[in-house]
């Protein structure tokens, strides 16, 4: 990933541009402090609050939930297309 990839156009949708990074590092294992520590680094333009937190927190089990459910999902189709 280029450094300030999510700072770029047409990615200063801040919202969304966070949403992708999560889950690219959720995707990547990498603990959550790391991400939070990460996401800090592209704050919004009014700068990093708690509520900018607290939803990256919530972000990263969702976003590992849904790798997970799509990992299964592949192994399944695999499993089924190689009998």
């Amino acid at each position: 990933m280029r450094k300030g990839y999510h700072m770029q156009p047409p990615n200063f949708d801040w919202l969304n541009s966070t949403l992708d990074m999560v889950r690219h590092y959720a995707r990547a294992e990498m603990n959550d402090q790391a991400v939070i520590e990460i996401s800090r680094k592209f704050a919004p333009k009014e700068g990093w609050s708690e509520q900018h937190e607290a939803f990256v927190k919530a972000a990263i089990p969702i976003a590992r939930q849904e790798h997970s459910e799509r990992a299964q999902y592949r192994a399944v189709r695999r499993s089924e297309d190689n009998e």
